[in-house]
């Protein structure tokens, strides 16, 4: 399985390894009361729920950062959809920005410059809403 993010204005579209272990899934509910001085609910604000994703890749190539960096800058301020490693679906935005890229060598992969390290480490945010 793999993680594929996409977009369809501009049609762009990438696909990642599956993000380590240890990754967290959070599920924001914002339901707020206005409440009188006699305890008397008086309105009440359901916002739909918010799904927050936060992704560590740590074996990406020079070939995936670059096409990662290509399609945040093809794709910045648009909804996207996210494909995780399970088979759901979430539309939303990626909220780090800067998105920052930690190098490490490790492989036998080189890229054609031969300068770089062999495998770069990003954490991505995601916020978003799970598509039925």
């Amino acid at each position: 399985m793999s993680v594929t993010l996409s977009c369809s204005d501009p049609v762009a579209s990438v696909t990642l390894p599956n993000p380590e272990l240890g990754n967290s899934e959070i599920l924001d509910l914002k339901d707020r009361f206005h409440i009188a001085m006699s305890m008397r609910v008086y309105s009440y604000f359901h916002t739909p729920a918010v799904m927050k994703l936060l992704m560590t890749f740590k074996t990406l190539t020079w070939m995936q950062k670059e096409a990662l960096i290509t399609f945040i800058d093809a794709t910045d301020g648009e909804i996207i959809t996210l494909v995780n490693w399970l088979g759901e679906t979430f539309a939303g935005r990626i909220t780090n920005e800067p998105m920052v890229f930690a190098s490490h060598a490790g492989g036998f992969i080189t890229n054609s410059d031969n300068q770089s390290p062999d495998f770069y480490n990003v954490t991505i945010n995601f916020e978003g809403s799970e598509e039925t």
